[in-house]
């Protein structure tokens, strides 16, 4: 499942959301949200894997994905996007 960031704060505890076990997460110049962001998704008890594609930020996104990790090794994993795109990362 992909689901852009601006999409989770304002949907993932309404009732009719059914969401799969494993979210693909691309991130993007995301370093100051990521942390919420992905709190937020650990609170949905179905989702029992996070895979954060980093796709190419200019800012500190993939290290801060890779300590949120490092805290969850469980449940979050980190890739570095190789192509381009939001459909590049999730495929």
């Amino acid at each position: 499942l992909y689901l852009p960031t601006s999409w989770y704060s304002h949907r993932l505890n309404q009732k009719r959301v059914i969401l799969p076990d494993k979210l693909y997460s691309p991130a993007r110049n995301e370093q100051g949200h990521l942390r919420n962001v992905i709190g937020e998704i650990l609170e949905v008890k179905q989702i029992s894997q996070i895979v954060i594609v980093e796709g190419g930020s200019i800012d500190n996104t993939f290290q801060e994905a890779q300590i949120l990790a490092a805290e969850n090794s469980q449940l979050i994993q980190v890739m570095k996007q190789l192509g381009k795109g939001k459909f590049d990362a999730v495929k």
